[in-house]
């Protein structure tokens, strides 16, 4: 029956460990978002918002992320059709009609007026 106890024992200071790794992670966490104010990315997603509506109906070009590349949006005349703070709707004109898609806001990395 002692070895019970001292399996428990094991597992308890296993457990602790683990958690008192979790505390440093989330110390180091913490000193970063108070060094960037935690607005870092925010800003510029809100700064690419405020753009994106001063183009909507314009005929852009987008430069997207890698995990977000899409060949039609990149083959075709893109024009931005309307925008929230989340998502774009795009039209798409190419040689087989036209099409809409919808792309993440965080899946782009640039943006051109096309003119």
């Amino acid at each position: 029956m002692e070895y019970i106890g001292y399996i428990f024992g094991i597992f308890g200071l296993f457990a602790f460990l683990q958690v008192s790794s979790l505390k440093g992670r989330l110390v180091k966490i913490e000193e970063q978002l108070a060094n960037t104010n935690g607005t870092s990315q925010y800003d510029e997603r809100q700064s690419l918002y405020q753009h994106l509506l001063t183009c909507i109906g314009k005929q852009v070009e987008f430069s997207l992320k890698e995990d977000y590349e899409d060949l039609e949006i990149m083959s075709g005349d893109t024009y931005i059709e309307d925008t929230d703070g989340e998502w774009v709707v795009v039209r798409i004109e190419n040689k087989r009609g036209t099409t809409e898609r919808i792309i993440r806001l965080a899946g782009i990395s640039g943006i051109s007026l096309k003119d």
